[in-house]
Parts: structure tokens; sequence; C-alpha cells
């Protein structure tokens, strides 16, 4: 099970009921991090830990000193208030917070692999005759089991639910009181300048979270915000209308959908514009997890997709489950859309997301395995829903 936020008030307010729900998980998630091959074998445990903690705290604060006027800034300095009492919520400094947000940053390397995917379907390729979005969300497996859900409920802005990190003011995916859904995967750019003030991809997904009614707005706002790094930010609202907004520190275009075609994301641009910013095809990784093709997943997941995929066909809810837990007839691995991959990259959750219901199903780890959990804005009415039965916690699909 997930462990689920309940947040309201201002939005320091809910910073601060986050940290203190959370605080036990401050130390957990520095072991998290030292799992991950990021340092050379020879180092003592020891060192590797001080070593990073300091990386951390330097890091966040460098970070931090270079975006404080933008989040002072921007929306009225929402989210710098909720940064500080996050921090106070955990009895840190909020610049060791921001380190830990700032990964975001730092994991656009080439030289670490991460990946995600994202479906977005319309009412009429799901057998509910309701738009959907699912989701895999590739990371190190090591921050499996830190995945929580928040519910928030601010005064000034819209009450959403979305899945994040402890220490994260931003979200992953979610959807909102308005029909709003979105998903985050990330995108290798050439462009990143860590010098200029931006906002985090994520950051930016939990804004279109608590300030807009749909896509179009959705859209808009990513198209005027800067950013720190590359991504592609999925939306699909409850009127049926979906984009992925490919994003990097300099362009930001919308990729809409022709006809009733199910939109799909990996970590890879498809627009030219894009691309013209990405890493390109055939780059190997160097450094921490040199000797790989940093695009070969993509390209093989985006090949397998097609190949499986039902022209015309209207999905159920199983069929979506199966797309996002295939295995390309094999038992899973680094390039499958269900990745069961290394250290650095595997599916550690899956979602499929209701923007008409306002709801999340979550699968905590390997698509393939484990059991839907039912999460909605109105928990009475997922209540009543989850008492109905499992197959009835969405609608029908």
């Amino acid at each position: 099970m997930i462990q689920v936020l309940e947040t309201s008030g201002s939005p320091f307010a809910m910073g601060r009921q986050q940290g203190e729900a959370c605080r036990d998980a401050l130390g957990p998630m520095y072991d998290g991090l030292r799992a991950l091959p990021l340092a050379p074998s020879w180092l003592p445990a020891g060192v590797h830990q001080v070593a990073l903690k300091a990386a951390v705290a330097v890091g966040g604060a460098v970070y931090l000193k270079r975006h404080r006027g933008l989040l002072s800034d921007h929306a009225g300095g929402r989210y710098l208030d909720a940064l500080d009492g996050l921090a106070q919520g955990f009895g840190v400094r909020p610049a060791q917070l921001y380190g830990f947000n700032a990964f975001e940053i730092e994991s656009a390397n080439p030289s670490i692999r991460l990946g995600c995917t994202a479906l977005a379907f319309s009412a009429e390729r799901t057998a509910a005759g309701a738009p959907l979005l699912a989701y895999n969300h590739d990371f190190p497996p090591s921050f499996e089991r830190f995945l929580v859900l928040r519910r928030s409920r601010p005064d000034d802005a819209a009450a959403s639910l979305s899945v994040t990190y402890p220490a994260m003011v931003g979200a992953i995916a979610g959807v909102n009181q308005h029909g709003l859904a979105l998903t985050v995967n990330q995108a290798f750019a050439t462009d990143i300048d860590r010098r200029k003030a931006a906002l985090l991809v994520t950051l930016l997904a939990q804004e279109c979270l608590d300030a807009c009614h749909d896509v179009a707005e959705a859209v808009q706002l990513i198209k005027r915000t800067p950013v720190t790094n590359g991504g592609l930010i999925t939306l699909v609202d409850a009127s049926g209308a979906r984009a992925v907004v490919e994003l990097s520190a300099t362009r930001r275009k919308p990729r809409l959908p022709s006809d009733d075609a199910i939109l799909y994301a990996f970590n890879k641009y498809l627009l030219p514009e894009l691309q013209h910013v990405e890493v390109p095809v055939g780059a190997i990784t160097t450094g921490i997890g040199a000797g790989y093709d940093i695009h070969a997943t993509n390209i093989e997941r985006e090949r397998r997709y097609l190949e499986i995929l039902r022209d015309g066909h209207a999905y159920s809810q199983n069929d979506i489950r199966a797309l996002l837990a295939d295995h390309d007839n094999g038992s899973g691995g680094m390039n499958t859309i269900c990745c069961h991959g290394d250290a650095l990259n595997m599916t550690i959750m899956h979602a499929l997301i209701d923007p008409r219901a306002r709801a999340i199903k979550l699968i905590v780890g390997r698509t393939c395995q484990g059991e839907y959990e039912l999460h909605a804005l109105d928990t009475r009415a997922a209540a009543e829903e989850t008492q109905r039965g499992a197959d009835s916690a969405l609608p029908a699909v």
C-alpha cells in the first residue's frame, strides 16, 4: 500500500504537513541514494555517506540560490513557501531538501538511465467510453518504497491527487478537481543551462494541477514557463482533450493527437523542433552508467508498442495494463515497456488515471505484478467503489 498524505491550507502549511508526515523517510532516502552506483567501488561506506550528504546539501544550496528569485516571484511565491514549510516539517534547512528535488536536473545527465511510458487514450479508444491516462514510472528501484500519494486541498488553488516523493514539492503524476490529469517523463536535452533560474519540470507539473482547468490552459502555462531540463508532460482532461508537451530549457511545443490515435511518450522527443536539442540517436553513456546506448530503450519500447497496438480497438482496463506490462515475449529487461532493469532504472510504479472520476489506480512495483489500489479525490466515492469491487473502481474499462 502506498502512503497517502492529506494536506490542506496554505502552501506553507501543506508543505509542513507533508514534512511532518514523512520525517522518518529522510535518513532512508539517503540510503536510497547510497544504493545507486554513483561512487567508486573502492570508496569506504562511511566516507561515501558523508560525501553524499554533503553533495545533496551543497547542490541544493547552489540551485536554490540560483532559483530563489524566480521561485519568490512565480505564482506569488507559493512553491518557495511550500519548500519552506516542507523543510520546517522535516526539521532541516530548505537547501537540504532542494538538493533532493534538484536530483531531477542532475539525472538529466545522459550518464544516468531513466525511463517512463505514458499513453493517453481518447474516449473512443476505451471500452468505457472515457478518456484515460496510463503511466509507468521508471526510476532507481531503491526509491520504490518512498513513493507517496498526496491529496492536496489548498485554500487558494485546485484540489489534486498527485504521486510524488517525501522531499518533493512537485509531482510526477496526478489529477485535479477540474478533471485535468498529467504525467511526467524525462527527456535528454543538450540545452541545459544550470546557471539560469528556472522551474523543475515536476514543480511545473504540480502547478498545472494547482492552476489549470483543462489541457488548453496547461499547455499555455507550460509554454510560458522556463524549465531546468528536458521533459515530456502528457495531459488528458475530462472533456477528452489530450496533448504531450515536449519541452527543454529553450523550447516547448505541444504534440497533439490525430483523430482518436493513442498519444504515447517514452523518453525521446518526436517533434523535429525538440529533436534539434536532443542527445542524438546512437549516443553512448559515459561516466556513472557508462557503455549504454541512451536511446536504445526508447527505440525498442516504441517499436514494440507500435507492434502490439491494435488499430481501432477500444481498450479495456486489462488491455491497457497488458500494454504497460509488456515484456516483448520475454521475462522483462532493460528495454521492455515494463522495465526489469538494474540499480539505475526499473518500473517502480504503474498508474491508470481517470480524469472524469478524478481518480487514480496504482500498482507500486512492476506493472506485471500486484493489484490496483484505488485512490480518488472524493474519498467517500472511492470507498463505495472499493466496496462494490475492484473492477468497478474506475468506470468499467
